[in-house]
């Protein structure tokens, strides 16, 4: 899913691929799943983000609270409330000894 505009309300969704290009902006929350999610460095979430991923992207800005779970995170941006994250250990994840 690629994101190129303005959203008035909410985003809900779930691809391999959750792309918010630079301009993109969500007026409320965004909850997303998937693969990989990217929120450029001139996007906006004016609310919360909600997901679950693989690895993540945070070069952008969250207005309030970001909730996310993933694997890989590289985080440049901003966030005005808290930032809440679980990391996962592959290994452990899949079973496999550590």
């Amino acid at each position: 899913m690629i994101l190129k505009g303005k959203v008035n309300g909410s985003v809900f969704g779930g691809a391999a691929t959750m792309l918010f290009e630079n301009g993109a902006a969500v007026a409320r929350n965004v909850y997303v799943g998937g693969y990989n999610m990217e929120l450029n460095s001139e996007a906006t979430i004016q609310r919360d983000l909600f997901g679950g991923f693989y690895q993540v992207d945070l070069s952008g800005t969250v207005t309030e609270d970001v909730h996310i779970g993933a694997e890989a995170v590289e985080f440049k941006g901003e966030i005005g409330g808290d930032f809440k994250l679980e990391i996962s250990n592959p290994s452990t994840r899949m079973g496999y000894p550590t």
